[in-house]
């Protein structure tokens, strides 16, 4: 165990987050900043005492090789590394069935497998379409405790557990519409420069031995460090109140009715893990400051910025300039608008991205159809965008 001043002392760092992303790279994940910072607030949920129970659940969802089960299993080794319990490919009742209880004469009740409590990490790797909608699913991602009766291969046991952190990743699976509430999506760096930079890595890595024992001495620091946090932590917002309402989305109302309390609850979960750096109100409560409600906007825009409807709307040049657009922080089409714009696979580049560039330059909204466009681009564009400089033709060139 590291000496607590030690790690202490790196909890009270400022740079605390970027600092743990760092080192979950040193694991051996190269870049993927932003869903490692994703994956580490949302497992800081299990901090937070007053939060939303939808709000800790991730679902790191991308191509097949891409290495979404490669970051989930690095941020599983430094982060709160001792409360994970991972489910391999499982089958719609294995959740349920490792969760079944016995009991002795004298009444005692004992679960079957490694108990899920409140402060565990649930890691279900290559989740099916059948498991993603089973009962199973659902119960852990929206019910706060579970306690019911239930029949498996022709036993009926009783389900007990409290509701966890879920991480689940799919492969090749599509969440359905009435999932993306309750399980939004976590997305992952595709770009030709990363593939460049994760294979010098990869022969840096066997020329380089030396900063082997270094590295391990970081991680374990870390690793010891999440342990010092207090859970059950109350987040007030008081003090942050107007400069949340400043910042205040320009997404459908609609849509901030139900995802507003998530966007509050990545604020909880910076201050949770900020704690060591937060005023004080109570033993157990810690006021949230301005650098927490940056990295709950910056999560919540990354997570949520285009994921708000199921994009198996789209066709595949929809899912390319979605994956563009996503990648850029500043922009947050969802798929249902790019669904609307009614893409087809014969449009040029240039053309697509002079329309894109022409919408994201508009802060009105701009209205496009076959009676000002040429019928040969063959689609429709509806669409809303704040003032954009950062955008080039570049960034469509693999359309």
């Amino acid at each position: 165990m590291s000496d607590n001043k030690e790690l202490e002392d790196f909890l009270k760092d400022p740079n605390l987050l970027n600092k743990t992303v760092k080192t979950v790279q040193e694991v051996g994940v190269v870049g993927e900043d932003k869903s490692i910072k994703s994956e580490i607030l949302i497992c800081c949920g299990k901090l937070v005492k007053n939060k939303e129970t939808i709000s800790t659940n991730a679902h790191p969802e991308d191509d097949s090789g891409i290495g979404k089960d490669y970051v989930t299993e690095a941020v599983k080794k430094v982060v709160f590394y001792k409360d994970w319990i991972k489910y391999n490919s499982p089958t719609p009742t294995s959740v349920s069935y490792s969760q079944r209880t016995t009991e002795d004469k004298d009444g005692n009740k004992q679960t079957i497998g490694k108990k899920i409590t409140a402060d565990k990490i649930i890691y279900i790797k290559d989740a099916s379409e059948e498991f993603i909608n089973s009962d199973d699913c659902k119960l852990l991602l929206e019910e706060e405790k579970v306690d019911l009766p239930k029949t498996i291969k022709q036993q009926t046991v009783r389900l007990m557990w409290e509701k966890p952190i879920v991480i689940i990743t799919t492969a090749g699976t599509t969440t359905k519409h009435q999932l993306i509430r309750r399980l939004p999506s976590i997305h992952f760096d595709d770009t030709e420069k990363q593939t460049a930079d994760i294979i010098d890595f990869q022969l840096e890595k066997d020329c380089d031995i030396g900063n082997n024992k270094k590295n391990f001495e970081q991680i374990k620091r870390v690793k010891d460090a999440f342990y010092l946090l207090k859970n059950n932590i109350f987040v007030d917002l008081k003090n942050v109140k107007d400069e949340i309402i400043k910042r205040r989305p320009k997404y459908n109302e609609i849509i901030m009715r139900s995802l507003n309390a998530r966007l509050l609850d990545f604020i909880k979960f910076s201050t949770a893990l900020h704690q060591y750096q937060r005023k004080q109100s109570g033993t157990l409560t810690r006021l949230a400051e301005v650098q927490d409600v940056d990295i709950g906007y910056e999560l919540f825009n990354y997570i949520y910025g285009s994921d708000l409807v199921d994009v198996s709307v789209l066709n595949p040049r929809q899912r390319r300039i979605h994956k563009k657009l996503r990648n850029n922080s500043q922009i947050h089409y969802t798929a249902n608008r790019i669904n609307s714009w009614k893409i087809s696979e014969g449009v040029s580049i240039q053309q697509t991205y002079e329309d894109l560039k022409k919408i994201m330059q508009e802060d009105k909204e701009i209205q496009m159809d076959e009676s000002v466009k040429p019928k040969k681009y063959g689609y429709l564009i509806h669409g809303t965008r704040e003032s954009i400089d950062s955008f080039g033709e570049d960034d469509f060139g693999e359309l």
